[in-house]
């Protein structure tokens, strides 16, 4: 049976992840602040991260009183696979990405550092993609501050290999929270099942190894809901209060923060209007003054917002807006009406089970019932349906194309597992506050407003319901299992569950050594010569690198820049060169006899070969979809083939008296375009 909550006396792992995690998040929050203010340099962040750090210390020694120190062999085990999995995300992190959002992380992290601020000024990053202009040419990141900032400090101090192993930390401390928070819905050995069976996952091998937000956003989210369980359990409305902090912090991070952030405020003014009512009124004025102040990061976020990214609110809009017609779509309400009747039909079968099977059944265990075979049933009439049709459109299409994923990926079932836990009530009564504050996440799963590319398109899931899933079904698991015999053949069952999808990536490098030949090419260009690549968005991303890590003035392409404008920085540039994938008609501005050829560069690297090819084919706009041809794009998902990738290109110099010529713009975006 779960235990209570008066059976969970602090702990000495609880303790420490509520410290980490909040210096982390305060950490990033002040960063933040400096560079909104234009003084992110190494002296003030220095002097940040010491009286954090000094802070930290000293209120993990005053809340010694009290602490269990006492570490159970579970404890230990679960302490260690935290370490494992931390050291391994630092030392196998994937080296440079090629474009989309981890290298627009990565390379707004190296220009908040080289101008101390989150704006910066520099033409050439006129045509990539992941900057906007604040005005004429200053620029600041497409993406919210908080992880960029993040990554800035560690390369402040560790240079790029810094913040290729930030998230080595992030991961960590995230493990942490989940171990300590299945601890206080469980048990222990739930901390240890849950550790164990997420950082297996195919999913956790692959993202906290790329410089994606979810790995920041899923550290603060998870701590607020840490935050507010214990706040709830130990009936300190402070705590839960508190708990509003690193939510609030996520907004800072992603978008999306501010749904949750709205799901844990109206949670805690639940709680404190209850505990006002109560009588208690002193720690009523105490946990509204924390939960007050909780909110600064969203203010924060607000100032960010006004000075550099203003596009930010219309944007949020629409993906609201997006979301709310989502949910009241044509299919969703007749979903919520098939659910509205099964919990009106919850009413009689209660009596005819109480009547012939059992008196322990509740309505909300047959609704539960009632839901699983609803879906069960549907499933089985919907996939041979998509078999039997030839067109679809994928407005239709799109939740059941999530639901496969999840099975892909072995998320769903664990979830199931989670439910069947849920239904025999094996957890603990709070287990209501991650599945409230959560919610928002269901979005997703509906329409999950990604490219369809894998593992890409997992990213959606991969900081809540991914989390959430392994949670109970841990608590599940935990609670089923009789003695240690049992609990480490479970283990052992569930770790090979996982690895027989997951093991190809775990000490595998994505794109592994490309730094060092980057930096060859990169040796070619003095400051102010002009590389111009074949136009194009596919092997031409090379170029975020070549600018923004190693400083040469490369344009991929030449959007958002006029003719007039690309002619004028190539003629004041000491010597244009040309960076091609052909010997022969090599770029559109020049003729081949205008053009020098100086060397080959040669690209040699390990790459995951993604699966799902089909992003700009499926599109809400568009109907009558080939069904056959979405299916054998799903194959091979999750992406377990690795090749080895041979590239060559060729490089030439401009003719001095060369003039370049008007050309039609053509872009190759293929799909791994922005």
């Amino acid at each position: 049976m779960p235990s209570t909550a008066s059976s969970h006396p602090r702990h000495l792992i609880e303790d420490l992840a509520l410290v980490a995690g909040s210096a982390v998040a305060l950490f990033v929050g002040i960063g933040v602040l400096f560079a909104v203010l234009g003084v992110f340099e190494k002296t003030a962040v220095a002097a940040a991260f010491f009286a954090i750090g000094v802070g930290a210390v000293a209120l993990f020694v005053w809340m010694r009183r009290g602490l269990s120190w006492r570490l159970s062999r579970t404890d230990i085990a679960s302490g260690f696979i935290i370490l494992t999995f931390a050291l391994l995300t630092s030392v196998f992190h994937h080296d440079l990405p090629l474009g989309r959002d981890d290298m627009g992380y990565l390379t707004a992290a190296v220009k908040v550092v080289e101008s101390r601020s989150l704006a910066f000024e520099d033409v050439i990053s006129r045509p990539y993609h992941p900057f906007r202009v604040v005005e004429g040419d200053v620029f600041t990141s497409q993406f919210l501050p908080g992880y960029v900032v993040y990554l800035a400090s560690w390369i402040l101090f560790g240079g790029l290999e810094g913040a290729l192993v930030a998230n080595g930390l992030l991961a960590g401390v995230f493990l942490l929270v989940m171990f300590a928070l299945s601890r206080r819905l469980h048990s222990d050995r739930a901390g240890l099942f849950t550790v164990l069976f997420l950082s297996t996952t195919y999913l956790m091998q692959w993202f906290p190894r790329r410089t994606v937000s979810e790995n920041l956003f899923a550290l603060c989210l998870w701590l607020g809901v840490l935050f507010i369980v214990r706040g709830v359990q130990e009936k300190d409305l402070r705590f839960a209060s508190f708990g509003l902090f690193p939510i609030a912090m996520s907004t800072l991070i992603r978008g999306e923060g501010v749904a949750y952030l709205a799901m844990a405020a109206l949670l805690v003014l639940g709680l404190w209007i209850m505990r006002f009512k109560s009588g208690d009124r002193r720690q009523s004025l105490q946990s509204a003054i924390i939960g007050i102040a909780a909110f600064a990061p969203y203010i924060l976020s607000r100032e960010y917002t006004e000075r550099f990214s203003s596009h930010l609110t219309e944007y949020t809009s629409r993906a609201a807006t997006g979301a709310i017609g989502t949910l009241f779509g044509a299919h969703i309400i007749g979903v919520s009406a098939v659910l509205v009747a099964l919990c009106g039909l919850s009413f009689p079968l209660r009596r005819i089970f109480e009547k012939r099977f059992s008196k322990n059944w509740s309505r909300v265990d047959i609704g539960i019932v009632l839901v699983l075979v609803a879906a069960a049933l549907f499933e089985l009439w919907f996939v041979p349906y998509l078999r039997r049709i030839e067109t679809i459109d994928w407005t239709y299409l799109k939740t059941q194309f999530v639901f496969e994923n999840l099975f892909y990926y072995l998320v769903l079932p664990w979830s199931v597992i989670g439910v069947l836990a849920l239904f025999a009530r094996r957890v603990l009564k709070t287990w209501w506050v991650p599945l409230i504050l959560l919610l928002p996440a269901f979005v997703f799963v509906l329409d999950p407003h990604i490219a369809v590319d894998q593992p890409w398109f997992m990213r959606r899931f991969i900081a809540t319901i991914v989390p959430l899933s392994f949670l109970f079904a841990s608590l599940g698991v935990s609670a089923w299992v009789k003695n240690i015999r049992q609990a480490v053949l479970v283990g052992v069952i569930g770790v090979l569950v996982n690895l027989s999808i997951s093991s190809p990536l775990l000490l595998y490098v994505d794109h592994k050594g490309v730094q060092p030949q980057i930096q060859s090419l990169a040796r070619e260009f003095k400051p102010n010569d002009l590389l111009i690549m074949e136009p194009g968005w596919r092997w031409q991303q090379w170029g975020y690198a070549l600018h923004y890590l190693y400083d040469v003035r490369a344009l991929p392409n030449w959007d958002g820049l006029s003719e007039q404008e690309l002619f004028t920085l190539i003629a004041e540039s000491d010597d244009a060169y040309i960076l091609s994938s052909r010997r022969s008609l090599v770029h559109p501005l020049y003729n081949d006899s205008d053009l020098e050829f100086v060397r080959e560069w040669n690209l040699t690297y390990p790459n995951l070969i993604p699966t799902t090819w089909i992003t700009s084919y499926v599109d809400d706009e568009k109907r009558n979809l080939s069904v056959f041809k979405i299916r054998t794009h799903q194959k091979d998902t999750p992406p377990r083939k690795i090749e080895e990738r041979e590239e060559t290109y060729f490089l030439f110099r401009v003719q001095s008296s060369a003039i370049p010529h008007s050309a039609p713009i053509t872009v190759d975006d293929g799909e791994t375009a922005l």
